[in-house]
């Protein structure tokens, strides 16, 4: 069986502080794997990347500072990685939290501040799970400045895509393909970037083009836009301009689903809307009432963009004369797709829907269970069905029985007639008027 590995601190007297600890989840193989940081100091494991059956974590030794360690799955060694092994002596030191992506089993990068009297700053070093293979990749700003690599998005079976500055051109996006580090930007020349301050919450991968919002960085300012690349910096540009001139319609929220990339964006006149990107086309917004000035709904609740099935649900606000309030809105990624999924509260009340799980019902259709509002019931359970696009209610039986024969205190009991759940109370009195009448002597049954 496997080993699964923790970080956890000694409770003997021969105290050894916060180590590294292994299991094979069968009790009688758990212990102390290594004591790093010899004696009661902690060397407080931490940052773990499994890749195979290596992985790759931080530890301090109380010697060399923070580095990177090397845990083998089949032998349960730990391995400090890096080319300096004497004591004392460090290549590097202060890993970037959140840096460590493990590409293949033998190559795996991270972001760490150079240690030795040549000082290059923070850049991006690699191993190959060695010590003589751990080494600085690239001095993205040359000397002794940092390019301070951060916002890691691992790209399986691609690379990774980083934020960095290279003292030049501001904080851009850059892509490490396996074997080089390239910037992606339409524009190397010195001094120029096509843009600046790409938003690291925004880097989605779609395969084969990563997408991020950034900021234009030219004298035809078109504000923080949707950008859109290969993995080449020729491949890297804008993704049309959805707030036309210098204004922004700050892509957020980026979801792929169904073949596309969904998004937020303001074009500058319809408000905060869906919109739906397919390769390297234009982004199309989402709403049946495309005319200039005019919207079919405002002020979507980015966390309820949700996938069921073959559409996209979520939530936002009526804009027509007919208000409808705060309901459910459906999408198949098109315009003419896209629409409000009934009116829960009927007329200008919020249904506010909430709380989206997704799962599959007894016919094997995928569905969402999520909580709303309808203006009489309270606050109840309702589900989505994404094959027929409608939502149900889940407890109109119940209702029916509690609206028919009242609501009192007592015991659930189950109409077998109806298959009703009934208080106790309500369903005794009917039983007792049944047999005494409604002054409570016994009456004979009539034949």
């Amino acid at each position: 069986m496997p080993f699964r590995y923790f970080a956890a601190t000694d409770n003997q007297s021969t105290n050894t502080g916060t180590e590294l600890y292994s299991t094979d989840l069968t009790g009688g193989n758990t212990g102390r794997v290594a004591d790093i940081n010899a004696g009661p100091g902690s060397s407080n494991p931490a940052d773990f990347v499994t890749i195979g059956t290596n992985t790759y974590f931080t530890a301090d030794d109380g010697v060399h500072g923070r580095e990177l360690y090397l845990l083998n799955g089949i032998t349960n060694t730990v391995t400090r990685l890096d080319r300096l092994p004497a004591s004392g002596s460090a290549d590097y030191k202060s890993i970037v939290a959140g840096s460590i992506i493990a590409l293949t089993t033998t190559k795996v990068i991270f972001a760490a501040t150079d240690n030795q009297s040549t000082n290059t700053g923070t850049e991006l070093y690699v191993t190959d799970g060695t010590a003589a293979g751990t080494q600085r990749l690239v001095d993205l700003n040359p000397g002794s400045a940092s390019s301070n690599p951060s916002d890691f998005t691992d790209i399986a079976g691609f690379g990774a895509l980083f934020l960095a500055d290279d003292g030049t051109h501001g904080r851009e996006l850059y892509f490490f393909n396996g074997t080089a580090v390239t910037r992606l930007d339409k524009l190397p020349a010195s001094g120029t970037a096509d843009y600046k301050q790409p938003d690291p919450a925004t880097v989605v991968f779609t395969g084969p083009t990563a997408l991020f919002a950034a900021t234009d960085n030219q004298t035809t300012n078109t504000g923080t836009e949707l950008y859109l690349t290969t993995g080449t910096a020729a491949g890297t540009a804008r993704v049309g301009d959805i707030n036309p001139g210098p204004g922004s319609s700050n892509p957020a929220n980026i979801l792929l689903a169904l073949g596309k990339t969904f998004f937020t964006a303001d074009d500058g006149t319809h408000g905060q809307e869906l919109y739906a990107q397919t390769g390297v086309a234009a982004p199309v917004r989402l709403d049946r009432l495309p005319a200039s000035g005019t919207a079919d709904y405002k002020t979507i609740v980015p966390s309820s963009i949700t996938v069921v099935g073959n559409r996209v649900i979520y939530v936002a606000t009526d804009n027509q004369t007919t208000n409808t309030g705060i309901e459910l809105y459906s999408t198949d990624g098109t315009a003419a797709g896209t629409a409000r999924v009934g009116d829960i509260s009927p007329g200008a009340g919020n249904s506010s829907p909430g709380n989206f799980v997704v799962g599959k019902n007894s016919a094997g259709q995928d569905v969402a269970y999520f909580t709303a509002d309808d203006g009489n019931h309270g606050v109840q359970v309702y589900v989505y069905n994404s094959a027929t696009n409608v939502t149900t209610r889940l407890d109109n039986r119940l209702h029916h029985a509690r609206r028919h024969w009242g609501d009192q205190p007592g015991r659930v009991h189950r109409h077998r007639q109806h298959g009703h759940q009934l208080r106790g109370g309500a369903l005794q009195q009917r039983r007792h008027r049944r047999r005494h009448g409604q002054g409570g002597r016994h009456q004979p049954r009539r034949r």
